[in-house]
């Protein structure tokens, strides 16, 4: 089951087709729908589902969703489908709404882009890595932890075991996004802030360079 806290990942859930997607931030969830439709279909904790629906209804939205599951499965849960009943628990409807919210967080979709009609694809920015350096960096503790935060370590380090001399945006985001469904990031915001927050301290200390792609044969 899952070990997020309850207020990690916004829940938009579908209750006639078991459809349910995750969310890191609230704002996020309500860039991803309309507002009408995160009001019918968002939740922010377990309380807004005991708020909002009966417990007989909360038995029915339990085993759609597992029902759903079982045809397909999203490919960025982080939980497995066997680890739940078809049939709902058999507890008391407060304990029953954290149960179901702890089987949304492990089988829902997880976003990490909006998605948004009517935008124009933006050029991804290319990053050049001096992976031996950053390597020299990790290897003296002392000196990585005085250097840089716990979480900045994380995506440091990440970044190095990856192997890629030269990441593009999309390859970063990827990086960042399998620490936080391993579980080894926990943070409320999308994985892409985390990297422009350290960024400019990366480069600033000549880890990172910023728009730099490798060189073609023509050039």
């Amino acid at each position: 089951m899952s070990e997020l806290p309850t207020r990690e990942w916004i829940v938009i859930f579908y209750p006639t087709t078991g459809a349910t997607r995750l969310c890191p931030t609230l704002d996020f969830a309500k860039n991803y729908v309309n507002g009408v439709t995160f009001v019918k279909h968002g939740y922010k904790s377990p309380a807004d589902f005991r708020a909002r629906h009966d417990h007989h209804a909360l038995e029915k939205m339990w085993k759609e969703l597992h029902k759903s599951r079982q045809w397909a499965m999203p490919k960025s849960a982080i939980g497995k489908l066997e680890d739940y009943s078809p049939e709902p628990p058999d507890v008391g409807t407060e304990e029953f709404c954290k149960l179901f919210w702890e089987f949304l967080q492990d089988v829902g979709d997880r976003l990490t882009t909006p998605q948004m009609s009517g935008t124009k694809a933006q050029t991804k920015e290319k990053y050049e890595l001096k992976l031996s350096k950053m390597t020299e960096l990790m290897n003296d503790e002392e000196a990585f932890k005085e250097q840089y935060n716990n979480q900045a370590r994380i995506v440091f380090r990440a970044l190095v075991e990856h192997g890629k001399q030269f990441l593009n945006e999309d390859e970063i985001k990827r990086i960042i996004y399998g620490l936080v469904v391993n579980r080894s990031l926990k943070t409320k915001q999308e994985p892409w802030v985390i990297f422009q927050y350290y960024r400019p301290e990366f480069i600033r200390d000549g880890y990172v360079i910023r728009g730099r792609a490798p060189k073609t044969r023509e050039e």
